[in-house]
């Protein structure tokens, strides 16, 4: 069999989302006021009130009728004429404080309700000529004073959720006023000013071109339920929405690819452990239909339809049939430096999140950056296996160090908060995904590998080099608490299962973490990772973690770990000793992988030789099935060259070989590592270079 040759490209970001039309951050709004004109027209009342009988809405309805919310009230005398709700709104509005209690973060959500609430009792017949002149008056005041200040930065008003909040308030507040006329500024300049405040870059890079938002999970859901409502009506008045802006866009995908698999947020980076999923609701009924349909499926799977308010009455679109279709499980963030791989979409999937750092928010926004870049959360079955600090910033500051995330420390130093770390060499080539993240801190140089197996488990392998001895600690942190569970070790090997943190309930599935020596294990002293809760001001478990030693100056570590099902088949995982290289063997019925981590040339396991980095390779029934190598690098099998990557390449090259005899030529389907990301997927033999440089131009 002749080897051929794959050539690996990387060059910067590549978004296929395309531009948005230029007018979506263009404010048009005529001086014609109708009312309601906000969540729907008066045309669609009668719309609206036959809905309420049905499901979901008759559910979220009784809700609403029992609420004592203004926004509940008006849109019940709406549907209903139920006068004493009306007048309660009317009181409500004339003594209400839509400025807030400071600038933009305070003045979101009464700003917003009041003008939602006027909208819906805009014909009240009990609200007098006087009582319009004062709810607008106070309206435009708020209105105005957001218009001059919105943008300077200060206390309440700084850049991120608190403006983004506070300024999409303010164009609510415009649509429902714009026929106003005493003011310095028009509705029309106020809209514009929301507009311009939403899509200034120092406002807008707190999501990142891919979506990751600096501030966590919870503050970008936090933000969006004042901007997604505000992005609905002003989708409503102009057929603009501003979720078809890339960036925007990706902070609703973003969202859905960081929820575990049980519905809570992967406590990754900067953010809590929390449901975030359902502050998707209201996309539904706007923009992509794809993305539409996406996020109801997050929500119905893990999240929740029920407790629904007047928004969803008014705006939820139940004709959206749930959807995963066309959005793969695995997705890297090329700016973000993160990768969320899970096995399906299902709740009992196998997921793996793990991080690098975006070098500018290593060097800008420290306080929204822990010291943790490599570090990692596993999730799988329904259960969290290995788990990360957390996020309580604003409360005590002391969840940031390396010593509490799933890092590597040297000499007892780990990355600190201005670390970068790189995603490099992602791959997803179905049946195996993986990625490097790339940094260098305490005089060493870092490359740490993560590869998911067929959706079953995970290897992690290690690349140190350095120029002095040193102390080197492999950390893991499980969410077993100390006071509900035990972890057992045994030589370079440890066990534990999982656990639920919202009902503080020990789980069934167990994890295989296995070290090819030579390490020691260890408990370490001590750990703190945030609970699911609201607010972390509640405090955080002491659970138990885990560190595999090496003292050396440049060395390897080759990790498994590997989940079982309560019910489940347990893997036979081996560590066998092989020349120039740390191996592990995970054997489970008719398959056995082989995990090679050089620390040599070249070597060799079984019918496995390569000269790689790292090497995996699958047999089924004692036959080649699959294999993935970190390029650069040969891979012979039963003494016969599959594969050979030049040595001037680098990143991981995959390729599933049951479509022919290993011993034959003939078509063969392989996966390289391409721009940032991006898989191209390569037939045939002959042409190999020629075809990937083809594809890889392309997608730049």
């Amino acid at each position: 069999m002749r080897p051929f040759l794959i050539l690996i490209i990387l060059s910067g970001a590549w978004l296929s989302h395309a531009q948005p039309a230029a007018n979506v951050w263009e404010a048009d709004l005529s001086t014609d006021e109708r009312h309601p004109c906000l969540m729907f027209g008066p045309e669609d009342v009668p719309a609206i009130k036959d809905r309420l009988a049905r499901k979901p809405y008759s559910a979220w309805w009784g809700g609403v009728q029992g609420s004592g919310n203004m926004v509940s009230e008006a849109f019940t005398w709406l549907m209903t004429g139920d006068a004493e709700k009306a007048e309660a709104v009317r009181r409500n509005l004339l003594r209400a404080y839509p400025s807030g209690y400071h600038c933009s973060c305070g003045v979101a959500s009464p700003l917003q309700g009041c003008a939602e609430a006027y909208d819906m009792i805009y014909h009240y017949e009990g609200l007098t000529p006087e009582d319009h002149r004062v709810i607008r008056a106070k309206l435009a005041a708020a209105c105005e004073r957001m218009y001059l200040s919105a943008l300077e930065s200060s206390s309440g008003q700084h850049p991120g959720n608190q403006r983004t909040r506070g300024i999409c308030a303010l164009g609510t507040a415009a649509l429902v006023l714009r026929g106003y006329e005493d003011a310095e500024h028009t509705p029309e300049q106020w809209l514009q000013r929301a507009l311009d405040g939403i899509r200034q870059e120092a406002n807008l890079t707190f999501w990142r071109d891919d979506g990751m938002f600096i501030e966590g999970p919870a503050y970008s859901s936090f933000t969006l339920s004042i901007m997604v409502p505000f992005a609905r009506y002003y989708a409503e008045a102009t057929g603009n929405w501003l979720f078809d802006y890339p960036r925007l866009e990706n902070a609703l995908l973003y969202l859905v690819h960081i929820t575990q698999p049980d519905g809570v947020c992967a406590a990754i980076g900067t953010t809590n452990s929390g449901n975030m999923v359902n502050s998707l609701r209201l996309c539904i009924g706007a923009g992509d239909a794809r993305v539409q349909a996406l996020c109801r499926w997050a929500i119905e799977e893990w999240g929740s339809l029920g407790g629904g308010g007047v928004r969803d009455l008014g705006l939820f679109d139940d004709s959206i049939e749930p959807s995963t279709s066309g959005f793969r499980t695995t997705r890297f963030f090329p700016v973000s430096q993160e990768a969320h791989i899970r096995s399906d979409w299902s709740r009992n999937a196998v997921a793996l999140w793990f991080k690098g750092k975006d070098p500018w928010l290593a060097r800008t926004h420290r306080v929204y950056s822990h010291g943790d870049v490599g570090s990692f959360v596993l999730h799988a079955y329904g259960e969290l296996l290995a788990v990360d600090a957390g996020y309580d910033h604003w409360v005590s500051y002391d969840l940031y160090p390396p010593e509490l995330h799933n890092t590597l420390l040297v000499d007892g130093v780990g990355p600190v908060n201005e670390t970068p770390g790189l995603l490099e060499n992602a791959l997803d080539a179905g049946f195996v995904q993986s990625g490097d993240i790339q940094s260098e801190y305490a005089g060493i140089a870092h490359r740490r590998s993560f590869v998911m197996i067929d959706g079953e488990y995970a290897i992690i392998t290690d690349d140190i080099t350095a120029d002095d001895l040193h102390d080197y600690a492999w950390q893991i942190h499980t969410p077993v608490t100390r006071d509900s569970g035990t972890v057992e070790i045994d030589g370079n090997r440890a066990y534990w299962t999982g656990f639920d943190p919202r009902s503080d309930t020990v789980g069934t599935v167990t994890l295989d973490a296995v070290w090819a020596g030579p390490v020691e294990v260890e408990p370490m002293e001590k750990s703190r990772w945030q609970p699911f809760s609201s607010s972390p001001k509640t405090g955080s478990y002491d659970n138990w973690a885990l560190v595999a030693r090496q003292r050396a100056t440049d060395t390897r570590y080759a990790t498994v770990l590997y989940p079982t099902p309560s019910g489940g088949e347990q893997p036979t995982i081996e560590t066998p000793p092989v020349e120039g290289a740390r191996c592990i063997t995970v054997s489970n019925g008719a398959t056995r992988d082989t995990i090679l981590a050089l620390e040599g040339a070249s070597a060799s396991q079984g019918k496995v030789a390569t000269t790689a980095r790292t090497c995996v390779v699958r047999e089924r029934n004692g036959e080649l099935e699959w294999f993935v190598l970190s390029a650069p690098g040969t891979l012979d099998y039963g003494g016969q060259r599959v594969i050979e990557v030049s040595e001037a390449e680098t990143g991981f090259v995959a390729m599933r070989a049951m479509s022919r005899p290993v011993n034959a030529e003939g078509p063969a389907r392989v996966f390289a590592a391409g721009p940032e990301g991006m898989t191209v997927a390569l037939d045939g033999i002959d042409g190999v270079a020629q075809a990937f440089l083809a594809a890889a131009g392309e997608a730049n």
